[in-house]
C-alpha cells in the first residue's frame, strides 16, 4: 500500500495542461457518472478538467487503473483506497476512476462506495460491452453514461480561438475557417494528434496496433489472429460502406482459412466495444445490412467523400442522434426518424445529381419528412421540388452551426 499511498500524495501535486471540451456533465451524488470511449480520445484529460474545477485538490481520489502499479488489484478493494486517501488527506469528495474496467470485480467494490451517497463518483472506460454488462448487472439504475468522441470542429477552432461567425460571414473568414476544415479532413480530431502533428504517422500506427492487440486479441483471448487481423482490415478499408460478414466468410473459406460465421460475428461485437469502429443499421432491413465507420477520420485512406461522410456520422453520434441508411430502389446516406434525411456527397454535379436527390427524396417520402440536407465539401443553395425543400450545404458549416451543438 505505500507505493499507492506514494500515487496518492504526487497526484495532489500534478498540474493539468487542459482544455474544456464541449461536453457537459452533471455532478451528482445520486448517480455513478459513466465517462466511455475510445482509448485516447481524451477521457483522462477530461476528467482532469474536471478536476481542476474543485478548489480544494484534498477533496479529491484520482486513481488511473492503466498503470502498472494497479495490475493486480481487486476491486474488492475499493473502498480501501477510499479509506486510504481519507487517513492521508483528511477528506473525500469527489472520486475519479479511470480506466476501471482494466481490474477484476470492480462493480462489487464501486456499488460499496456509492451505496454511501457520501461522494461524487466519476469513472471512465474504452469498452462499451465490458462497461455496460457490468454497470446493468450490478449497478442497474444507479449510473448515467455519457460518450467522449474526437475533438469536434467546433472545439478544434475554440483551441485556436478563431471565432465562429453569425450568419454574415466575410471573406476572410470563410478562407480561414476552409484552411482549418482542410487541416481537420487531413488530420481529424484526436487530441494527440492535435498536439503533436508531426508523429500523426508514428500515432496511427501505435493506436492501431493497440485497438487490435490490446483491446481485441488480448482482452478476449482470441487465437485465430490471422483471421482478426484480416477482418480489421477490411473494416478499416470499408468504412462508410456496406459491410458483408456473408462475402468475407467465402472470402476466407476461397482461401483455405477455416472459420465459422458465428466466430466472425462475434469478432465484429468486439470491434464495436471498442468504440473505434461504429457500426450503422439500415431502416428497412431491420439491422441485416450495416455500414462501418470509424471513430476519426485519421485512420483511414484519404478518400475525402468518405471522409466527409465519416465525419458527419461521428457528429450525428455526439449529438446523441438515433441514426439509421435507408435503401431501398436509391440510397439516403442518414436517416433521422421524423426529424430530419440527409445526403453526403463531395461535390452535388450533373453527373450524381440525380441519384442524391431521387435517394433523399425516396427516404422523405417514407418517412414523411418535408425537408432535407445535401451535405457537400463546400457548396450552399436551396431546391424546391414540389413539396419537398432541400438545402444544400458545406459540411464544415454545419458542423458549427450553433443549432446542433453535442
Amino acid at each position: 500500500m505505500e507505493k499507492i499511498k506514494q500515487y496518492l500524495i504526487d497526484f495532489q501535486k500534478r498540474e493539468f495542461d487542459v482544455f474544456d471540451r464541449d461536453l457537459k456533465i452533471n455532478f451528482t451524488k445520486e448517480f455513478i457518472v459513466s465517462i466511455i470511449g475510445a482509448r485516447r480520445v481524451g477521457k483522462t484529460y477530461f476528467l482532469f478538467s474536471l478536476i481542476n474545477k474543485i478548489k480544494d485538490r484534498k477533496k479529491v481520489l484520482y486513481v488511473d487503473f492503466d498503470l502498472p502499479q494497479f495490475l493486480d488489484f481487486d476491486g474488492r478493494d475499493l473502498k480501501g483506497l477510499v479509506n486510504l486517501h481519507i487517513q492521508t488527506f483528511g477528506e473525500l469528495e469527489y472520486i475519479f476512476f479511470d480506466e476501471i474496467q482494466n481490474i477484476k470485480n470492480w462493480q462489487y467494490g464501486l456499488k460499496e462506495i456509492y451505496e454511501e451517497k457520501r461522494y461524487f463518483i466519476f469513472i471512465t472506460g474504452s469498452s462499451s460491452k465490458l462497461l455496460s454488462k457490468e454497470l446493468a448487472t450490478q449497478l442497474r439504475g444507479r449510473t448515467i453514461t455519457y460518450i467522449l468522441f474526437p475533438l469536434s470542429f467546433r472545439e478544434i477552432l475554440s483551441l485556436k480561438d478563431i471565432p465562429v461567425p453569425a450568419k454574415l460571414i466575410s471573406t476572410s473568414e470563410k478562407n480561414k475557417i476552409l484552411f482549418e476544415f482542410n487541416q481537420y479532413l487531413e488530420n481529424g480530431g484526436y487530441p494527440q494528434i492535435f498536439k503533436e502533428k508531426g508523429l500523426k504517422e508514428e500515432i496511427v500506427r501505435d493506436y492501431k496496433d493497440l485497438v487490435l492487440f490490446r483491446d481485441i486479441v488480448e482482452r478476449y483471448s482470441i487465437k485465430n489472429i490471422y483471421v482478426v487481423k484480416r477482418l480489421f482490415e477490411y473494416l478499416m478499408s470499408s468504412f462508410a460502406k456496406e459491410i458483408s460478414i456473408d462475402k468475407f466468410y467465402n472470402y476466407l473459406k476461397s482461401q483455405n482459412v477455416s472459420v465459422s460465421k458465428k466466430t466472425l460475428y462475434n469478432y465484429l461485437e468486439y470491434f464495436e466495444s471498442s468504440i473505434f469502429f461504429h457500426f450503422l443499421r439500415s431502416y428497412k432491413t431491420k439491422g441485416r445490412f450495416k455500414k462501418v465507420y470509424i471513430n476519426d477520420i485519421v485512420f483511414v485512406e484519404k478518400e475525402f467523400g468518405r471522409r466527409l461522410e465519416n465525419l458527419v456520422f461521428v457528429e450525428l453520434l455526439g449529438r446523441n442522434e438515433n441514426v439509421y441508411y435507408f435503401k431501398n430502389k436509391f440510397e439516403c446516406d442518414f436517416v433521422i426518424q421524423k426529424k430530419q434525411a440527409i445526403q453526403i456527397v463531395w461535390e452535388l454535379n450533373e453527373e450524381n445529381k440525380k441519384r442524391e436527390i431521387n435517394g433523399l427524396i425516396e427516404a422523405m417520402k417514407y418517412f414523411k419528412i418535408e425537408s432535407g440536407i445535401i451535405l457537400t465539401y463546400n457548396q450552399e443553395k436551396e431546391i424546391k421540388l414540389d413539396k419537398y425543400r432541400i438545402q444544400i450545404l458545406p459540411v464544415w458549416k454545419w458542423l458549427l452551426d450553433g443549432k446542433n451543438l453535442r
